[in-house]
């Protein structure tokens, strides 16, 4: 867990600082970064392998948890704001008592199902997203020919 922490806030301070990436690039690289460390954990040969995933989900959180928030506010009236931030950090709160305790269920059968799991909802997150970038940009595509 140090390794997350470490990398969240390394990775923070070049996103605020050096790159200044925008909502939809933070998506994309925290979910393809999410994958990627999973299935570094899925295949590893070695533990230091094992533990070196544990990057890529530094990375991946760093970049998803201000994406999550960010997006859901732009999302509500600014009125609306604060009870969306509120809900938020509610989720995410509810995150850290769900995943340790679905995680701990998988693990009994198989030590590799709570990283499949995660995997298969980043995935489906992804393609959600991606099929929302595509269907936008279809959208504005319209737009333009009118």
């Amino acid at each position: 867990m140090l390794v997350v922490g470490v990398c969240l806030v390394l990775t923070q301070l070049l996103i605020v600082k050096v790159f200044k990436l925008k909502l939809n690039s933070l998506v994309i690289i925290g979910l393809v970064t999410m994958c990627f460390g999973l299935l570094l954990s899925l295949y590893a040969p070695t533990i230091f392998v094992f533990q070196a995933s544990y990057i890529f989900y530094g990375i991946s959180v760093a970049c998803l948890l201000p994406a999550f928030t960010t997006g859901a506010a732009q999302a509500v009236s600014q009125q609306s704001q604060v009870k969306m931030a509120s809900f938020c950090t509610a989720t995410q709160a509810l995150g850290l008592i769900v995943g340790p305790l679905l995680s701990t269920f998988l693990y009994r059968f198989n030590t590799h199902f709570p990283f499949y799991l995660l995997l298969f909802l980043t995935l489906s997150i992804g393609l959600y997203f991606s099929w929302m970038l595509i269907r936008k940009e279809g959208e504005t595509a319209l737009l333009l020919n009118e």
